[in-house]
């Protein structure tokens, strides 16, 4: 041990050029800091790991190549306003009896339980099989093959549509006779009524969902001011584009909100003629040429008739 340190008061007991002498005991307890401080950080990454869980949310089977339909049900499941939507039909119907629901409303009661389980969030990798929402909606699209590669856009417009007719055929109307009422399909009458609650209300609280909207398209003459046209559509899905660059490719960022602006920014029509600025003009016109003029002008077409 003497022979030890003797060696190494040899090779670092020295001095630098700053004057400062460093002893072994300053050696080993640098060293001794250094060690523990690495030690800690390892410990401590692995502490961190260790109570950090991972937050997974389910994933959706791939049954055929039915992709297109996995990822509009994963984005309604992450769509609280549709979610309390759908919430709000099943509570209409809680008066009946479970098997009555799940015939009427075979489609919705699926969705809105598939739904459910996409928004439980857990430790571990789930997934869930769409197999009892696909057999339901064929139901409805007999012709529209779910498990072949098929337009999104496409398969969510047959998935809103069949939806909408499910709640219309179940819907009970409350200012019907009872002739109607035994005449309907479902033959079932509901006591679940809210008061105060017109049957208007109740008809845009069925029909009238999440995505359901109305666009308005306005047409002004840029010269008078003068409102020319207003049509209303009713939409349920609107076909934005993507804002191109001067290179005619997707700009650089792109955002939802860009694409609405560009979709909503006023339009310039070629070659259409104001009837409110003939009128204008014509008015102008008379005013000028005088009251003589004017008679001339009715009296000539006569004369020459003559």
């Amino acid at each position: 041990m003497r022979a030890i340190t003797r060696n190494l008061k040899h090779r670092y007991g020295g001095v630098f050029a700053s004057g400062v002498y460093i002893s072994v005991a300053g050696l080993v307890a640098v060293a001794g800091f250094v060690l523990s401080m690495i030690r800690d950080g390892k410990l401590g990454s692995k502490r961190k790991k260790t109570s950090e869980k991972l937050c997974l949310v389910p994933g959706l089977q791939n049954l055929g190549n039915n992709c297109f339909l996995n990822v509009i049900l994963q984005a309604l499941a992450s769509c609280s306003y549709f979610q309390s939507f759908l919430q709000k039909i099943m509570e209409e119907y809680e008066t009946l009896l479970v098997e009555e629901q799940g015939e009427s409303l075979p489609l919705a009661f699926a969705l809105a339980a598939l739904l459910e389980e996409l928004g439980v969030v857990a430790d571990r990798r789930v997934v869930l099989s769409p197999h009892k929402v696909m057999l339901a909606l064929t139901l409805y699209i007999q012709n529209f093959n779910l498990t072949s590669q098929q337009d999104a856009d496409e398969a969510f417009f047959h998935l809103w549509s069949s939806l909408r007719g499910e709640f219309s055929d179940a819907y009970p109307s409350n200012q019907s006779t009872l002739a109607d009422v035994l005449a309907s399909s479902t033959c079932r009458i509901l006591t679940y009524w809210r008061e105060g609650q017109s049957e208007q209300e109740r008809w845009q609280q069925h029909l009238l969902g999440p995505f359901d909207g109305i666009i308005s398209s306005i047409l002004i003459c840029q010269t008078c001011s003068s409102q020319i046209s207003l049509e209303y559509q009713f939409f349920h899905s609107l076909p934005l584009s993507p804002v191109l660059n001067s290179c005619s490719t997707i700009m650089a960022g792109c955002t939802l909100e860009d694409c609405l602006k560009q979709f909503v920014i006023a339009e310039k029509i070629e070659n259409y003629f104001c009837s409110h600025c003939w009128h204008i003009a014509a008015i102008k016109y008379f005013s000028l040429i005088g009251v003589n003029e004017v008679l001339y002008f009715w009296r000539t077409p006569f004369c020459i008739q003559c």
